[in-house]
């Protein structure tokens, strides 16, 4: 996150959007996803503002999660973590107006392997071109690591007070 903040803070609308997912990460850890790492995509990761003039909309966020420390009986979640889940972690609506991400997101330990590798698949090729272009772009990875995201806001706070 760190890298992410160095590199993509390069104006207001920009590190609005890294906040907001940064938010969206605490939100995670608050709820007990302590494991996961996350595809980071959209045309936050692109040079939208040179190619179409426009600033990042959102920032695209797709999360494979180990099963939270937190509302979990029998190995699997319970009534609150299915609330949680449904009201905090996956609703893209919300989640856009409250974070400016659209978030998506799986229990990666829920899967066998041969469905891990489909969504994988799935998600990577969706999240790996451009929606206008159908050009191969990529997308970047990244651990939950609340230390990397400490640091983040950090940076993020020296660029808003250098700019004050």
């Amino acid at each position: 996150m760190v890298e992410i903040a160095e590199r993509l803070a390069t104006t207001a609308e920009r590190q609005t959007l890294i906040r907001g997912l940064l938010e969206y990460r605490a939100l995670l850890g608050r709820l007990g996803y302590n494991e996961g790492i996350q595809l980071v995509d959209g045309s936050f990761v692109e040079q939208v503002e040179r190619l179409r003039g426009r600033p990042p909309g959102d920032i695209d966020v797709f999360s494979f999660l180990d099963l939270p420390s937190l509302n979990v009986q029998d190995g699997a979640l319970d009534a609150q973590g299915e609330r949680d889940w449904d009201a905090e972690i996956i609703d893209v609506d919300r989640n856009k107006a409250r974070f400016g991400i659209d978030s998506y997101a799986v229990i990666a330990t829920d899967l066998d392997f041969f469905n891990l590798f489909s969504v994988i698949n799935y998600w990577t090729s969706l999240f790996g071109h451009q929606r206008r272009t159908s050009a191969w772009k990529g997308f970047l990875l990244v651990a939950l690591d609340p230390v990397s995201d400490a640091a983040a806001l950090a940076h993020l706070e020296q660029l808003e007070a250098a700019h004050a």
